[in-house]
């Protein structure tokens, strides 16, 4: 008797080992497609490239020490636009080459107010790409 009871102890050890890494692999393959289905979220998410604003844009800061080194160019910078029309990322998609006009671009249009896009009807999120210049004339 003692013997088999020890097998039987032995095989529920064995069964809850067994159940352990079912359930560490079930999450791992849930985590796997959380991680898909979040990325196809965002690549479903449309690109705006004429994006209408709640208000006019405020051109951004010319950086003093960018202008003393006549440094120009453009940023292309993309905003993650909600449904309710709030900023919720910020990238530089495209720099121009000079760091301080990148992120003088970035604060401006971080500022900016942009009417949510729209499908159907219906507000969706969207990113909106917008070019920033810089000029000195």
């Amino acid at each position: 008797n003692k013997k088999i009871n020890k097998k039987n102890i032995h095989k529920e050890k064995v069964k809850k080992k067994n159940t352990l890494k079912d359930d560490l692999r079930l999450n791992d393959q849930l985590a796997s497609l959380e991680k898909k289905s979040i990325k196809k979220n965002i690549t479903d998410v449309p690109v705006i490239y004429n994006p209408h604003y709640r208000s006019a844009p405020k051109p951004p800061e010319y950086p003093r020490r960018a202008i003393r080194r006549n440094q120009q160019g453009t940023v292309i910078v993309r905003a993650h636009v909600t449904s309710l029309g709030q900023i919720e990322e910020i990238k530089l998609y495209e720099s121009c080459g000079f760091p301080l006009l990148d992120k003088s671009a970035l604060l401006a249009v971080n500022n900016w107010q942009f009417e949510p896009a729209r499908r159907n009807g219906f507000a969706i999120d969207s990113w909106v790409q917008v070019p920033v210049k810089f000029a000195l004339k």
